[in-house]
């Protein structure tokens, strides 16, 4: 009969095997390609940091974190069936659809998978798909690390999304991806991050993203933040980006603010 202290030893150890392999099991919806079960080493932005020193050549790092609730986010066209999509086809960017309560799939969908593809050492562009987009992935390696804490892919997209972009093409297929990312977390914290890219973020162009992202969710600061934008920012195309994030809001407040914008605002263009 076993001592209950190695009763309790191998018990703790089980527990710990089993949820490391929870964590770090491969996605169902990724197919063909080559998965390899990463280890956390720290945290998120410390172990992509150290996978990407390792990986020579355009492989990918994957995780995935809780979706919001009611969102489905695809890499391609909606069908009529499971939607379908493919990771080498990075044209395709992500479509996004919101559930009503009462639809069917409003529920299913839990997860968000984030995909970041390593190119000469560093991340050059984000993937999005919810868990029930299959993503062919023919010919690809994924280091794949599980789920992760909600607030370590926060802290990890905010910093992708609060530097300043180098070219076009870095802001649509990094900078742009992880603020749209942020917004499909269920973690509201993810709208606090955003709502501090609006003020310290100095590209317009991805101010005016980040701003169209945070009136999808349903943060009750939203219509606040919103209407501030609005009356003060100095960008137009801001401003002009709040409005119709307002427009997309189907909060009774967003309506209301909307039709305030529309009778007092000074400016008469964004009337």
């Amino acid at each position: 009969m076993l001592h209950s202290y190695t009763r309790i030893v191998l018990a703790c150890a089980l527990v710990a095997v089993t949820a490391a392999g929870a964590a770090a099991a491969a996605p169902n919806n990724l197919r063909h390609a080559k998965i390899l079960q990463a280890p956390m080493q720290g945290t998120l932005s410390q172990t992509v940091k150290a996978l990407s020193a390792t990986i020579d050549g355009d492989d990918w790092i994957g995780y995935s974190v809780e979706a919001r609730r009611g969102v489905q986010v695809s890499g391609g066209v909606w069908n009529n069936g499971p939607t379908v999509a493919d990771l080498s086809r990075d044209e395709d960017g992500m479509t996004t659809r919101d559930f009503d309560d009462d639809e069917d799939g409003f529920e299913i969908i839990r997860e968000l998978m984030i995909l970041q593809r390593v190119n000469n050492g560093h991340v050059d562009r984000l993937r999005l798909f919810t868990d029930d987009c299959e993503v062919k992935a023919s010919g690809t390696t994924v280091q794949w690390l599980g789920a992760v804490p909600s607030s370590e892919s926060i802290e990890l997209l905010a910093a992708y999304a609060s530097t300043t972009p180098s070219t076009k093409r870095q802001r649509e297929k990094l900078h742009s991806r992880a603020v749209s990312a942020l917004a499909m977390h269920a973690d509201p914290e993810a709208v606090t991050a955003m709502e501090k890219m609006v003020d310290g973020q100095e590209d317009d162009e991805l101010r005016g993203e980040i701003v169209f992202w945070v009136g999808g969710t349903d943060s009750p600061r939203t219509v606040d933040l919103l209407m501030r934008v609005i009356d003060d920012d100095p960008s137009e195309h801001v401003r002009e980006q709040a409005v119709f994030a307002l427009s997309n809001n189907d909060s009774p407040e967003a309506t209301d603010a909307l039709i305030a914008t529309a009778r007092k605002n000074d400016d008469r263009d964004l009337r």
